[in-house]
């Protein structure tokens, strides 16, 4: 068996403004693409053994335009705190280039210690949606701690990532 060429992608969060959630963001994608970069044996959502990611960040969708048009590596966009049109148009210049999109949506993240599934809303693609995941917006700017409910929060973002960047590798570089 030939082992597939390592490749590095890029995950771009789209993070208007600065202060402490955008610090939390960054903390909360970053700690989830150490998980997949590192722990690719595990069991469940992981990176394939060649693939790892790493994260930019830029202030608007201009910006996140701007890299999309100057480097082929990005797989994946968050997006956060952007007007529906342009999260909406954003998203589906996404699609046409096999970039994996996911959003933040403004409702309550469910209690801790969850008994059912966790309430990421993965890829339900009806003829009318969008093509992306969303996350509620405190899973990403909700205080960062070494608690339980922190780690449920990275353990949704790595659930996002490992689809998104592996879909994106996948279209993009199918197997042989």
């Amino acid at each position: 068996m030939v082992r597939s060429q390592e490749v590095d992608y890029t995950v771009v969060l789209i993070f208007p403004g600065f202060g402490t959630d955008r610090e939390n963001a960054e903390t909360v994608v970053t700690t989830a693409l150490d998980w997949l970069n590192t722990n690719k044996d595990e069991p469940g959502f992981r990176f394939a053994p060649p693939v790892s990611a790493h994260l930019e960040i830029v202030s608007d969708a201009d910006e996140a335009r701007d890299r999309i048009d100057a480097d082929e590596s990005i797989a994946m966009l968050f997006l956060h705190d952007l007007d529906d049109n342009e999260r909406d148009a954003l998203i589906r210049q996404c699609e046409t280039r096999h970039i994996a999109a996911c959003y933040t949506v403004d409702i309550p993240r469910p209690g801790s210690r969850r008994k059912g599934p966790w309430p990421v809303v993965v890829r339900k693609k009806t003829s009318d949606d969008l093509p992306a995941h969303r996350l509620c917006t405190e899973t990403l700017t909700a205080p960062v701690g070494e608690d339980e409910e922190t780690g449920e929060r990275i353990g949704e973002v790595i659930a996002v990532l490992a689809l998104g960047v592996m879909q994106h590798h996948w279209l993009t570089r199918p197997p042989r």
